[in-house]
């Protein structure tokens, strides 16, 4: 378990990482204004928004997802037994509290929010570029 979570913390600080690299990037390309602008017009928009799209914020909600997916498995059964740990529990039962278990809890929320922040972030690069797109 050790291990997984060695592997996990370091791929989601990676994108941590990256993310907060690119994250000016990325923001610049969501305050593009696509009020009266003329998509034929637009091609430089257009650049910026494809790259911050397809070489920054997707590419980094994929392999947050990927994370999250691989992740599952294993939260899903750590959560569960905490559950009938905590349902079973006498009022003198002893608590038997695995922290490396607990941090890979943590570090799969910490993946999932950043992966729905990477995914909306790029529904809105996507539908700003489309609003620019000439037809």
């Amino acid at each position: 378990m050790g291990d997984l979570l060695s592997a996990a913390g370091l791929i989601v600080g990676v994108i941590g990482i990256l993310y907060g690299v690119w994250f000016p990037e990325i923001a610049n390309a969501q305050a593009i204004n696509v009020s009266g602008r003329n998509p034929m017009d637009s091609k430089a928009e257009r650049d910026k928004l494809s790259l911050a799209l397809w070489g920054r914020a997707a590419p980094l909600a994929v392999a947050a997802w990927l994370l999250s997916l691989v992740l599952a498995a294993d939260v899903v059964a750590i959560v569960g037994e905490s559950l009938q740990a905590i349902a079973g529990r006498g009022s003198n039962t002893g608590w038997d509290y695995d922290a490396v278990r607990a941090c890979l809890v943590l570090v799969e929320v910490f993946a999932v929010a950043i992966a729905l922040n990477l995914t909306a972030a790029s529904v809105g690069l996507y539908q700003t570029k489309k609003k620019l797109t000439p037809r």
